[in-house]
């Protein structure tokens, strides 16, 4: 049923959808306990440091910099772990079979599926895991395609963004959004 001609597709972006909705949804109160202690940390440093150059050099720039990265910190474990389940319950082998057709139309073939969808996680070791690829052909298309995808270094930036667009709206409108600058990466990748 997975690798259905109509039906896997449609189950595939669902996969996605909810894989990318839940980056928001879940993380969201992860989210505001991180930011939370950080803000505590920077207003209990400062109190101690008093006022000065020191004092704000460590709450406005150490912490709050920590913060600033910190924060998408649940964002990024989300995504990795949802990737992680789908590739242990087997569904991404399912998926490249089922991709192999649409991926032989650009030169390439199902097997430059897990190192593309790696791509989204990290770009480096994705085009590393194109090594395995028989074709040496294949194996340049995908390394040279890897670096459009949308990596998780790029999360914080889309997070952030959309964050801002989609505020007080459907944790879902986030989610969709987050999965169209996806496709849209995938699209441009196979242009």
């Amino acid at each position: 049923f997975l690798l259905h001609p109509f039906f896997g597709y449609v189950i595939f972006a669902l996969v996605m959808i909810t894989l990318f909705t839940s980056i928001f949804y879940l993380a969201t109160p992860f989210m505001d306990y991180v930011d939370e202690f950080f803000s505590f940390l920077g207003t209990k440093s400062a109190t101690l440091l008093g006022d000065g150059l020191f004092a704000d050099l460590v709450a406005n720039g150490v912490i709050a910099s920590f913060a600033a990265v910190f924060v998408f910190v649940p964002q990024i474990f989300i995504l990795f772990l949802g990737i992680g389940f789908l590739e242990d319950s087997g569904y991404l082998a399912r998926a490249s079979t089922l991709i192999d057709k649409p991926f032989s139309k650009i030169g390439m073939n199902g097997r430059s599926f897990v190192p593309m969808l790696s791509g989204f996680a990290c770009a480096v070791p994705a085009i590393m895991a194109s090594r395995t690829l028989g074709n040496y052909r294949e194996r340049m298309i995908t390394m040279f395609v890897i670096p459009l995808m949308s990596c998780s270094a790029r999360l914080p930036v889309f997070a952030l963004l959309l964050t801002f667009l989609f505020y007080n709206k459907p944790s879902w409108m986030a989610g969709l959004a987050l999965t169209v600058i996806y496709i849209g990466s995938i699209i441009i990748g196979a242009i």
